[in-house]
Order: C-alpha cells, then structure tokens, then sequence
C-alpha cells in the first residue's frame, strides 16, 4: 500500500489543499506589478510553494527574507510596516523560526486554518472543536501566545485544552506561561536550533 498517495488521496477527498494544475498556472502568471507589493509577494510564494513535494506536511510558508530580496523598491523597515498591517489585517500569521535569529515566516491566514484543520481530519483528532475554538481566536495572539492571551477576547483556554494545543503543535513551549505560535508538521527546538 502506498502511504504517500492513500495520505494525498484523503486530504483531496476533502477538497482541502487539492491545487490543480490551472489554478497553479494562474497564480504563476502574475504580473510584475501584483509581485511589488508585500502582500502580491506574499501570495506569489505561497501559490508557488511546493506542496506537493512536502506532501503537503506544511502549509504554503513565506520568508521575510524572501520579502527583502524581492522587492528591492522597498526598504526593510516598510516591508517589516507592511508585514505588520496584514498581520492586522489578519491577511497572514507571523512566526519565529528560531528563538535565537530575527529570522521570520509567514503564512496567509487562510491556509494556516486549512492546514490546521487538514491535520485534524488527517489525524482523526478528537479534540477538534478546541482546535476550532483556538482558530477562531488564532488572529489575537503574536509570535509569543502567554497564559493570559489564552485566557482574554473570549479565548478561556484551560490548561488541559493548553496541553492539547501543545500536542497538536499549534503551541510550542517557549517559557512558563509562555508558547511560541506554530503549527502542526513543525517542530520548533526552543534550545536554539532550527525546524526540523
């Protein structure tokens, strides 16, 4: 039996992260003035992402320094600005990579909840609805989620729903009362070293 496609057969069945080959091709054809902005780069990379090489282990990820390199009109600090607007927008979410680097990435809101909840089916996880409820209130937290974002806007995450997060790796433990966000596929070494 082959695990690889029976996986890829059970996430298209759900209509989920299936990208066929015409929207692809559309998403490529953009033109260089939807790639000079923040956000067209963004979506640039991410259509362009390779998914299905990954076997669809990680959602549609974009560097900052991605960012940097392609669009040289624009300094640092007003990409960083831009990044922050869609970060409020909750057009994307932010996340470190490594607790010792400035280094960033970035993935659209929308397929960080498709991914998430690709997870869950792809996994037969019981605790769903906490996974739902974390989703619903994903765009309130930053890099670094405390006990307290966990527990205001309506979250009231308790500590056992809390260890299900960090379970599931949409949590990873940072320090007492503190996690970083991430997501499921990634593991995030708090000791210093990279994903892996």
């Amino acid at each position: 039996m082959d695990l690889e496609n029976t996986s890829l057969k059970r996430r298209s069945d759900f209509g989920d992260i299936q990208r066929n080959s015409s929207t692809s091709a559309k998403r490529l054809r953009l033109s260089r003035d939807e790639i000079s902005t923040v956000r067209g780069s963004v979506d640039y990379f991410a259509a362009t992402f390779p998914l299905d090489r990954l076997h669809y282990a990680f959602p549609p990820v974009v560097f900052r320094h991605q960012l940097y390199s392609t669009l040289p009109l624009l300094t640092r600090t007003e990409i960083n600005r831009e990044i922050d607007l869609l970060q409020k927008r909750n057009a994307i979410l932010v996340f470190k990579i490594d607790p010792h680097s400035d280094e960033l990435l970035m993935i659209r809101s929308d397929d960080y909840r498709e991914h998430v909840r690709g997870f869950v089916r792809d996994h037969r996880l019981r605790d769903y609805l906490i996974l739902e409820r974390f989703l619903d209130h994903v765009h309130h937290f930053d890099i670094t989620v405390t006990k307290g974002d966990l527990t205001t806007n309506g979250a009231t995450f308790s500590d056992l729903e809390i260890q299900v997060l960090v379970a599931v790796g949409v949590l990873v433990h940072r320090d007492v009362g503190a996690w970083w966000l991430s997501f499921p596929g990634v593991v995030l070494d708090t000791r210093g070293t990279n994903l892996r």
